[in-house]
This record gives structure tokens, C-alpha cells and sequence, in this order.
């Protein structure tokens, strides 16, 4: 985290230079299995239930309707959220980690169709101030 987001969070401001937008219906392809519960023109918020390396680059594929394309990023924040644990069966860790997505054509096209998204009636999330 750098210095000037750390001062935002200090002064109650939203740290986020992007709006983000909740989702469960974008279709994302990752090598281990994750969900994808927000998304930004500069990233993507997603669960998974395995610890990801904060640093780590992979590539994602993203499908928005006909089209798909791989969008490179890299991790940014990992962090363990909890577990899901369902009666009689064994509680599978929960982690929830933060997604930059790195410059380039493909972040056009991620641009272009998250304004798609947009347009058909996404909804942002609300600003909350970090505490």
C-alpha cells in the first residue's frame, strides 16, 4: 500500500481511485478457482479458498457476453476473510484478495466492456468510509 493511500484511509477518505461495481454473473477463468465479487476499471475483488502469493501475476479469462478475452494482473492484498463451514461437513478456508490489472490492449477491451456493464445495469458499491 503507498503512502498516499495510507494517508486517505487516515482521513476517512475512500482509498479506491476507481469505482467498483458488485458482481456475480461476470464469467472469469482462474487457474485455482476463485469468484469474482467486485470489479473496477483498475481491478477486481475476488474470494477464493486459497491463499494467493501478494505479488504473483496471472491471467484471467474474462467472458462479457460474446466476447472473451485474457486480462494479465497482478495481486495486490491476500488476506484470510474467514471460513464457510456447512453443518456436517468441514469448514474450507475463505480468502479474499485484491486484483490490479496491468496496462495494455487488454485493459482496453476490459475498459470498453465494463462500460457495457455499465450501461446494462450493474450497480456500484457503496462508498464506505475505512475505519
Amino acid at each position: 500500500m503507498n503512502w498516499k493511500r495510507m494517508q486517505k484511509i487516515w482521513a476517512g477518505e475512500e482509498p479506491r481511485s476507481s469505482q467498483r461495481y458488485r458482481t456475480t454473473d461476470l464469467a472469469v477463468e482462474f487457474p485455482i478457482g476463485a469468484a469474482v465479487v467486485d470489479v473496477s476499471d483498475s481491478g477486481m475483488g475476488i474470494e477464493s479458498s486459497h491463499q494467493l502469493r501478494v505479488g504473483a501475476s496471472y491471467v484471467f479469462r474474462v467472458q462479457v457476453g460474446e466476447e472473451s478475452f485474457g486480462m494479465p494482473g497482478k495481486v495486490e492484498w491476500c488476506r484470510f476473510a474467514g471460513s464457510n463451514g456447512t453443518k456436517g461437513a468441514d469448514p474450507a478456508a475463505v480468502y479474499k484478495a485484491g486484483v490490479s490489472f496491468a496496462s495494455g490492449p487488454a485493459k482496453q477491451s476490459w475498459s470498453s466492456a465494463l462500460e457495457r456493464l455499465v450501461e446494462a445495469g450493474i450497480e456500484p458499491l457503496a462508498v464506505q468510509s475505512a475505519v
